[in-house]
């Protein structure tokens, strides 16, 4: 990466963390409280609901901290030269990566249903966001080796890989990436299924 290049990763990765809507804790204040079992019962599904509703918050905070902190980076001289196909793709694969930490955050929620607290669940997993995501830096300064073992962990594909496909450009090694990404997506809308469906029926 290049010292721009950098710059505008931070941007795209703190836009993004600090749009996420926090889905893990209104699926447990449902349960908590109660209103899940009106909110399940209506004729539609629960897990979509949730992500739409989710979806539409969280583009809004992101457009609007994305714009605001593009037109600071822009008076600092700071800029980067990106493909029209680049941003097609940066699109596709960020909201593949949102989908992810929905379904995630979506199965911490549902601990609820067998354990009060989950504050400890979110807590570990946005460190672990944090570190193995490439939020707090790139994880192309690493070296390929350490690089190439993040990328076989899901959590560089929330986020640190869609702003990474976006300053870099498209390449064979990305595109590899988003086979993987493809792969963990399928992977974690079967696993939140599963868990909702499992976890719903404890008494």
């Amino acid at each position: 990466h290049s010292y721009n290049q950098v710059i505008w990763y931070l941007l795209i990765t703190e836009a993004f963390f600090m749009s996420r809507a926090p889905v893990a804790y209104k699926i447990a204040d449902e349960i908590k409280n109660g209103t899940f079992a009106y909110t399940s019962s209506r004729p539609y599904s629960y897990a979509l609901y949730h992500f739409f509703v989710s979806l539409g918050d969280s583009s809004f905070k992101l457009l609007t901290n994305f714009i605001v902190g593009a037109v600071l980076v822009k008076l600092l001289g700071i800029k980067l030269n990106i493909s029209f196909l680049a941003i097609l793709c940066f699109f596709l694969v960020m909201l593949i990566g949102y989908i992810i930490d929905y379904c995630l955050q979506f199965m911490i929620g549902t601990f609820s249903f067998i354990q009060e607290e989950i504050s400890g669940y979110v807590f570990i997993y946005e460190k672990l966001l944090f570190i193995f995501g490439g939020i707090i830096f790139p994880l192309s300064i690493l070296s390929n080796h350490v690089e190439q073992l993040f990328f076989l962990m899901p959590f560089v594909y929330v986020i640190g890989f869609p702003a990474q496909l976006l300053t870099q450009g498209l390449s064979e090694l990305n595109i590899l990436y988003l086979g993987l990404q493809l792969l963990y997506l399928m992977i974690f809308i079967i696993s939140a299924k599963a868990c909702y469906t499992s976890l719903r029926k404890k008494p």
